[in-house]
């Protein structure tokens, strides 16, 4: 029996092209995702390999809260939420050092970031793409 830990990431992104300033489409949304818990991520979990999703989207850790009662819905499985703390300054300057890339920017962009590890990573890829180090073009990269 081979078991896999399962990482679902950017689990949002399908549903994020949806408007969401209409009802009905917040409301397919949320249906969708109580969807994609009980039929894909319950049974991963129940056949005994831990299941990872990750995302933007605050609909899966609203549904594992039971605060979508008024449309009949609630959490299917056990959930466990975590949420990662920002990186720090000195854990940029590693990933700066680690890409070849002068670890000067750290605190730049530490302060245009909060540290949040997917805008750190857009920053980072900005640098590496050569397009200049300068912090202002950073910021306008991640804006």
């Amino acid at each position: 029996e081979l078991n896999f830990f399962i990482h679902i990431d950017e689990v949002d992104y399908i549903l994020s092209l949806l408007d969401m300033t209409n009802y009905q489409n917040r409301v397919m949304q949320v249906r969708c995702y109580y969807t994609f818990w009980k039929d894909v991520i319950t049974p991963i979990f129940f056949s005994g390999n831990p299941c990872y999703v990750s995302g933007k989207s605050s609909i899966l850790y609203s549904l594992g809260k039971n605060l979508y009662q008024n449309l009949n819905l609630s959490s299917p499985s056990l959930c466990n939420v975590h949420t990662l703390d920002p990186l720090k300054v000195e854990h940029i300057r590693i990933l700066l050092h680690n890409y070849d890339i002068q670890p000067q920017y750290a605190e730049e962009i530490f302060k245009y970031t909060g540290g949040i590890p997917r805008f750190v990573q857009y920053c980072i890829e900005f640098l590496k793409s050569g397009r200049g180090y300068s912090i202002e073009n950073i910021y306008e990269y991640i804006k």
